[in-house]
């Protein structure tokens, strides 16, 4: 598989922020702690390895969310589900998927994905 031009991962770059800014403007209302943010995103971003609470968030594992939340999280359980349903689909649902979002690298990898897919396609067609 090639390496991305520096370009392309500039685009991948803009991409990420945008649809950062765009997760920030739909949970402008919620009161999700601000503590839990930087592993929200880097979840979803990168993929990268989060707490046992948000873990179980992105497994869907109720039981789990309720056990491994502080007194904090517990008040924010349904701003969780919230979540989940902004969230890319192929981020959240079970074990296995949240495994498969962390070791694809999240939205970064699926976009990095997306660009060496779509030079193989040109490259081929000519």
């Amino acid at each position: 598989m090639r390496e991305l031009t520096e370009a392309e991962h500039w685009k991948v770059d803009e991409v990420l922020g945008d649809y950062r800014s765009k997760l920030e403007r739909d949970f402008s209302g919620t009161d999700l702690p601000f503590y839990m943010w930087d592993g929200i995103w880097a979840y979803i971003l990168t993929g990268r390895e989060v707490g046992g609470f948000l873990t179980s968030v992105f497994e869907c594992d109720f039981k789990s969310m309720c056990r491994n939340a502080d007194s904090e999280n517990r008040r924010h359980l349904a701003d969780y589900g919230n979540l989940l349903y902004w969230m890319p689909a192929s981020a959240s649902g079970s074990r296995e998927i949240v495994r498969e979002w962390q070791s694809g690298g999240g939205m970064r990898g699926v976009y990095e994905r997306q660009l060496r897919e779509r030079s193989t396609e040109v490259i081929g067609d000519e």
